[in-house]
């Protein structure tokens, strides 16, 4: 293999690693097709998995990102099993109605996933290092009544977030997964609207954008629109199943286009393929539970041995209820597949 990788030219997997962080900063996937188009693969078209693994191992060692091909539309994986779960009983059900007995029935036939050969980047880095490298220290923590100014100061972090473009449309995201997550990961366009006016947010309010934004959205319904355009939120016509068709391509677009309002009650929302990748069910329940167990933390001394036992015994809890509300085994963003990168060698 190694042989074979050396044979491909250098700038060819360059060029591929250039073109694919310009369509990051645009947080754009693109296709194979896109590639060819481009130019890029040159004669080197029938070796395009060689050259997606030599362009990983390049991205990973430079940039400490990676390339992830995306899953085709409603094949969430969770999903899936979870609708083979309810059918698998409700055949055991009827069987046992019909029959008198308790046969187990054949097993659903998982939906075949095919290639969809369409790409977005991602960070490599493992999440302690982003931890660290974000870290603040506690002399530049600003005081609980400091001014919005003061927050804006810059610090020595190394990776400092909020001179990002989207950090509160990324934290707007991760609350509307996490809450798709406790419901089954199929969540009614009604129920995410009252979510969403507990926290003040409705269709009059206006999404926060820093002056990196060049073409921030300027309401509710855009923002999510936006969300479903980079492949991170699915709408779906209430009712379909994951990964066996549903609403049209065309009525979903016409609904998304038209946003979270009351006239499209019909909607559900799902997790997109990006923040599958990006985010990971199994890191949003993390997430989730390190927020619940920070905020029971503050009245007890951290320190305590049998505190901490404690907050274990709680972030264990949390993670099985809302493994439980998401209806089956949440999935690992981590253990992805990706191109030329051993996960086994990297966790």
């Amino acid at each position: 293999m190694a042989e074979t990788l050396g044979a491909l030219p250098d700038v060819t997997a360059r060029d591929l690693a250039r073109y694919a962080l310009i369509n990051e900063l645009k947080r754009r996937p693109f296709k194979r097709d896109d590639i060819s188009k481009a130019g890029l693969l040159g004669s080197q078209g029938r070796q395009f998995d060689k050259l997606l693994i030599k362009c990983n191992i390049e991205l990973t060692s430079v940039f400490g990102m990676e390339l992830v091909e995306m899953r085709s539309r409603g094949h969430n994986a969770g999903q899936v099993d979870l609708q083979n779960a309810i059918e698998r009983q409700a055949v055991k059900s009827s069987q046992a109605v019909q029959n008198g007995d308790d046969e187990p029935p054949s097993k659903s036939q998982k939906s075949k996933v095919s290639s969809t050969k369409q790409y977005v980047l991602r960070s490599s880095l493992r999440p302690d290092l982003v931890s660290k490298l974000a870290q603040i220290v506690d002399e530049e923590i600003p005081d609980n009544d400091a001014s919005e100014d003061d927050w804006s100061q810059p610090n020595s972090s190394i990776l400092d977030w909020k001179h990002g473009d989207e950090l509160g449309h990324l934290g707007l995201l991760g609350f509307i997964l996490a809450l798709i997550l406790m419901h089954e990961r199929a969540i009614e366009n009604s129920q995410l609207l009252i979510y969403l006016k507990r926290l003040k947010i409705n269709e009059n309010w206006h999404p926060p954008s820093t002056p990196a934004c060049a073409h921030p959205p300027s309401t509710l319904p855009a923002l999510l629109s936006q969300f479903i355009k980079q492949g991170y939120l699915e709408c779906t016509q209430q009712g379909s199943k994951a990964g066996r068709g549903g609403a049209s391509q065309a009525n979903i677009r016409r609904q998304s286009q038209a946003g979270p309002s009351e006239t499209n009650q019909e909607m559900e929302w799902r997790w997109g393929a990006r923040a599958e990748i990006e985010f990971g069910e199994r890191q949003i329940a993390e997430f989730m539970s390190a927020v619940y167990c920070s905020a029971q933390g503050r009245v007890n001394d951290q320190n305590q041995p049998e505190h901490l036992a404690n907050q274990n015994s709680r972030h264990e809890k949390l993670i099985r209820d809302i493994t439980k509300s998401a209806g089956s085994a949440l999935q690992d963003s981590s253990q992805l597949s990706v191109h030329g990168i051993s996960k086994s060698a990297s966790t």
